[in-house]
């Protein structure tokens, strides 16, 4: 059995997927909240999703419980580390710092002196794209910032974007995805869009749904993929990039992203695409199924560690 693990706030992402696509022959992925975990835990595969919204504390407890897992070894596999899988800042920073993406970013509470603009205000650890639309001057950040912080947003919170502008003068900005499930690279669409921030396509024309195909076909970008997903420590989420000169330019690795909207939200001609994707994350789900015996059960217990941490010594 496949144990999810994600907040309790957000466990539609993988309950909704399995609800329109699993059905009997997919495997049994059984969703488990960090908030409800029980101490005593059957063994299988467990996937540690939505790390982002993890407190530092909360994720040195889930880790505590991740370690206790792997220490029953046998009958067990884990996917993502609490502490050790780099969230979106981290990971960004250093793709930015080895020049693989064009752009930086910066936390709002850093110097911001040297800021490439046009720039965008977006959530350190939320999936819900710009909080902004693109500033110009730092008049415009700081009113922005001002009134991120009136609506209860911690500093610490907000990341400023330089803006990547990778329609290459075409008017047309593409976005790529693509899952790792264990071992495997899945893509998992290419969509197509006239605004800079790309949520769901809005050109579903024969060149664009052909431009798709061949994506899903080759995944041409599957080895530097998966070199990025080793590099963020993270066996299981969707990457998000776009491509600038040819080169991949990250926006973010999900670890508790949207597998599949429900059928009826897809347009007619984008259902094979969805049709051919849910094939494949189906195999990579039963592929990183451990598929033995949940017993003998795994006790979990707080550690001096994750005491110490929760009490602020």
């Amino acid at each position: 059995m496949i144990h999810y693990l994600a907040r309790s706030a957000h466990i539609a992402p993988m309950g909704d997927y399995l609800k329109s696509w699993g059905g009997p022959s997919h495997p049994v992925i059984k969703i488990l909240t960090y908030e409800g975990l029980p101490t005593i835990l059957p063994r299988g595969t467990y996937v540690f999703s939505d790390l982002e919204r993890l407190t530092p504390a909360q994720s040195v407890l889930v880790a505590d419980v991740r370690d206790q897992l792997a220490a029953a070894v046998d009958g067990v596999r884990l996917l993502n580390h609490p502490i050790r899988s780099l969230r979106r800042f981290a990971l960004l920073r250093q793709l930015s710092a080895a020049g693989r993406n064009a752009f930086r970013l910066f936390r709002a509470s850093e110097p911001l002196d040297g800021l490439r603009f046009p720039v965008f205000l977006r959530r350190a650890d939320e999936h819900d794209g710009s909080a902004t639309g693109l500033l110009r001057e730092h008049r415009e950040v700081d009113q922005a910032i001002v009134r991120a912080l009136l609506a209860g947003i911690d500093l610490d919170d907000l990341l400023i974007v330089e803006f990547c502008d990778t329609s290459e003068g075409s008017g047309r900005f593409r976005k790529y995805s693509a899952f790792r499930v264990g071992d495997r690279i899945i893509p998992r669409h290419l969509i197509f869009s006239e605004k800079w921030m790309l949520k769901l396509p809005d050109i579903l024309d024969p060149t664009a749904i052909a431009e798709e195909h061949a994506y899903l076909e080759s995944n041409p970008h599957e080895v530097e993929l998966r070199d990025i997903f080793e590099l963020a420590q993270l066996e299981y989420g969707r990457i998000d990039y776009s491509l600038l000169d040819g080169r991949l330019q990250v926006w973010e690795i999900n670890t508790n992203p949207i597998v599949m909207l429900p059928r009826d939200r897809y347009k007619r001609q984008h259902l094979p695409a969805q049709e051919q994707f849910a094939d494949r994350i189906r195999s990579a789900f039963q592929a990183i199924d451990t598929g033995g015996p949940s017993q003998p059960m795994v006790s979990i217990s707080l550690t001096d560690r994750a005491r110490r941490m929760w009490s602020g010594d």
